[in-house]
């Protein structure tokens, strides 16, 4: 079997086409890309971080968060 004319030229002129919109998807064009945030590994965390990181969660789900609760909230952020 042979390509038909038109269906060479059909390829050849979509090649651009998929380029150029991988390109712009590649830089964002299409939607919000998630930024790569700073992984924080709770086992190494400093003492001030893990209290800063507990307040913080506290004082978004409730000051009334058990330690437990404070862990599985902070376990479910950092993922």
């Amino acid at each position: 079997e042979m390509v038909e004319p038109w269906e060479g030229v059909l390829t050849f002129l979509f090649f651009p086409l998929l380029v150029a919109l991988s390109y712009m998807a590649d830089i964002g064009m299409f939607g919000s890309v998630r930024k790569p945030t700073e992984h924080l590994v709770l086992s190494q965390a400093t003492p001030e971080q893990l209290a800063e990181l507990m307040m913080k969660v506290r004082q978004d789900f409730g000051e009334n968060l058990n330690e437990e609760q404070v862990k599985a909230a902070l376990q479910h952020e950092l993922r």
